[in-house]
């Protein structure tokens, strides 16, 4: 369950909001505080990339059999009819901004952590200034959401969307911070290589799925019920990424001791994981975009549906 979203905690956010927003107007100073906290040389030398580069492009791919027909023609207005092709390239973009010079503060937008005993997201503890994927969703739709937003602010957001909504169910990107999100997690896999947990939900479990992500996108496409899209697209951000963490608690962690190591055993309990994990980031990705562009054009919508943008 979502921790709640306190008038306390609502202040914060909206004091962070406007500098949070994408493409980072700002954050350095709170962001800064924070990273130092945490200790920043060891976060600067965090990969920060999610899912890996090819399940940002299926999460891409297939949310775009899901738009409507609003929300397809924003696409097609940015990218041109081609916009399938393009977001292929586009899906990693967030990535490519975070590792440029000066954006290592960038970094906690691509994952949301948690500890041992937690019992869902609480902004304060899990949001610390308001960086985390949860805010950097929210934040990419408020640009979108804008009237004034230039073309290529909306751009930007739409990018940042693409990535994070992706990164948000990423099971170790919603891990453990105790273990930096499983990068200290070890397996020894059977060719006697060890490989830490991050990277084997970044690109060895990548490894065995059969196909390109377009094509596995077009799998996917044809597996997906409107029943399960119907189920997946209740909620918000917030349950989201709680929803991801029960993953990596209940099935990315105890695996490796399931398993004994990075094996086939492991990929047995594992892929079936991702898989769906790639879907819902789709179906979910594709909701809310859709619920922005109809936002849009409609009179006080920020103010007659706030939950779209906040916290629950």
């Amino acid at each position: 369950m979502a921790g709640t979203w306190t008038d306390r905690d609502r202040r914060a956010y909206s004091r962070h909001r406007d500098r949070a927003r994408l493409p980072g107007r700002g954050l350095a100073g709170r962001a800064a505080q924070w990273l130092t906290a945490l200790g920043l040389l060891t976060l600067l030398a965090l990969p920060a990339q999610g899912f890996g580069e090819r399940g940002h492009q299926i999460v891409a791919q297939l949310a775009t059999y899901y738009l409507n027909d609003d929300a397809r023609a924003l696409v097609e207005s940015l990218y041109g009819t081609n916009y399938r092709r393009l977001l292929l390239e586009d899906a990693n973009y967030a990535q490519q901004v975070t590792r440029r010079r000066g954006n290592e503060w960038r970094l906690g937008y691509h994952y949301t952590w948690f500890r041992e005993g937690d019992s869902g997201f609480v902004p304060a503890e899990h949001c610390p200034n308001g960086i985390c994927s949860v805010a950097a969703v929210l934040s990419a739709e408020e640009v979108l959401a804008d009237d004034g937003a230039s073309r290529n602010q909306r751009m930007d957001a739409f990018r940042f969307l693409v990535h994070y909504m992706a990164d948000l169910h990423d099971p170790v990107n919603a891990g453990f911070a105790a273990d930096r999100g499983g990068r200290e997690t070890e397996l020894v896999g059977s060719d006697l290589e060890r490989y830490s947990l991050f990277e084997i939900w970044q690109h060895e479990l990548f490894e065995h799925l059969p196909h390109p992500p377009f094509v596995m996108a077009n799998i996917y496409a044809r597996q997906i019920t409107d029943e399960q899209r119907r189920e997946w697209e209740a909620g918000e951000p917030a349950s989201w990424v709680w929803e991801t963490h029960t993953v990596a608690r209940d099935i990315a962690y105890p695996a490796v001791q399931r398993a004994g190591g990075w094996n086939s055993i492991y990929r047995r309990e594992a892929l079936p994981a991702l898989e769906e994990q790639l879907k819902k980031a789709a179906v979910r990705l594709a909701s809310r975009f859709n619920q922005v562009v109809s936002m849009q054009s409609a009179q006080g919508a920020l103010e007659a549906s706030p939950d779209l943008l906040e916290f629950e």
